[in-house]
């Protein structure tokens, strides 16, 4: 599953994702073939749980800004909970730890995604490219 925060973003992620091009990725039952990546939003995930999930953070700024619906650690906690198995999380972790901000008249007072954030770089999880995954 890939999970975006933003309709656009999925929008764009289904337009620019030709499912059709991963034979691996779809079932075949009675001529009617099904694709086993669902790409939506984390509104749409509640409920619902794939073996991998790919979060899309779509947040990112050379400026501190409000991260916006991210500040939300329920949403958060329903997009990393939906993997069984592994959670890739892509995004820009710079803006996140350094420029991203919680909104002035938070509903929250913990920015926890920027916590988690700085726990994955201090476990050595953070990665700015597939080459240093992959060595």
């Amino acid at each position: 599953g890939i999970i975006a925060g933003y309709r656009g973003q999925v929008e764009l992620l289904k337009k620019d994702t030709i499912l059709s091009n991963y034979e691996n990725f779809v079932l075949r039952k009675e001529n009617s073939p099904t694709n086993l990546i669902e790409i939506n939003t984390v509104d749409k995930f509640q409920g619902a749980e794939r073996d991998i999930i790919i979060y899309d953070i779509v947040r990112s700024s050379k400026r501190t800004g409000n991260i916006g619906f991210l500040e939300d650690y329920r949403r958060i906690n329903v997009a990393f909970s939906r993997a069984k198995r592994l959670l890739i999380i892509v995004g820009d972790s710079d803006y996140l730890l350094k420029r991203a901000k919680l909104r002035e008249k938070s509903n929250f007072s913990e920015f926890k995604l920027q916590q988690i954030t700085q726990e994955l770089k201090h476990q050595n999880l953070i990665f700015n490219n597939l080459n240093e995954i992959l060595v």
